[in-house]
């Protein structure tokens, strides 16, 4: 029993909901109300509904790809389409010119 009063709780703020099936993956979601859940001993498998708000799409852990010269291809591993952040950082004492980004999509 303590482990559903840990889990409401857990829910009743925003945070990330990870599934058994998809281990590698998250959604982000909330409790809307509180939930009266009656936990029955030696029960297995005891079905219960929850009412939630959670994004539709999955989200993965962040990835970091060095660029170099030329044509850097991005992989995308998603659920659905969804835009790509970039970031561009300059480690060096001296300013970068010539930084030419170009979105290419392929069907």
């Amino acid at each position: 029993m303590p482990a559903l009063r840990t889990l409401i709780d857990w829910l009743s703020e925003r945070g990330q909901l990870i599934l058994w099936d998809e281990p590698d993956k998250f959604y982000t979601g909330e409790l809307l109300e509180a939930v009266d859940l009656r936990v029955f001993p030696n029960r297995v498998k005891q079905q219960f509904e929850i009412p939630m708000r959670c994004d539709p799409f999955a989200f993965g852990p962040q990835e970091i790809q060095k660029i170099h010269t030329g044509i850097n291809a991005m992989e995308y591993s998603g659920t659905a389409e969804a835009p790509a952040q970039i970031i561009i950082r300059n480690p060096n004492p001296h300013p970068v010119t010539r930084i030419r980004i170009v979105g290419i999509q392929h069907y």
